[in-house]
């Protein structure tokens, strides 16, 4: 923990991202929610979208921020755009099943799951 931590403080995107999901996850630390925000903000300024990912759960679940349905499908589209296959495999399910305000879209989910292969 204490490394992930001086590693973000230095500016180091992925210990960003590791260190806000250990927050925003309660794993060896208290749960901070607010933190982990600020942390994958600043992984997000250089680009990791892996922090774009963990963003867009945080509006998924409500987690830390409103509950935001089209916050979480910005991030996980940036995600996605960036190459993230998870935050592809998201939007698959979301175009498939209906989910996020979106309707059911064969067409959407076929252009997410080419993404994921």
């Amino acid at each position: 923990m204490s490394l992930f931590r001086a590693a973000a403080e230095q500016g180091f995107a992925q210990a960003q991202s590791n260190l806000g999901f250990m927050l925003a996850e309660g794993r060896a630390v208290k749960r901070d929610y607010a933190a982990a925000k600020l942390l994958y903000e600043k992984a997000i300024e250089q680009g990791l979208p892996q922090a774009m990912m963990h963003l867009a759960v945080l509006y998924e679940k409500g987690r830390g921020v409103a509950q935001d349905d089209a916050q979480a499908l910005t991030w996980y589209r940036r995600a996605a755009e960036a190459g993230y296959r998870p935050a592809s495999q998201r939007l698959f399910a979301v175009y498939t099943n209906g989910q996020l305000g979106e309707q059911i879209d064969p067409v959407r989910a076929k252009l997410w799951a080419d993404r994921v292969q």
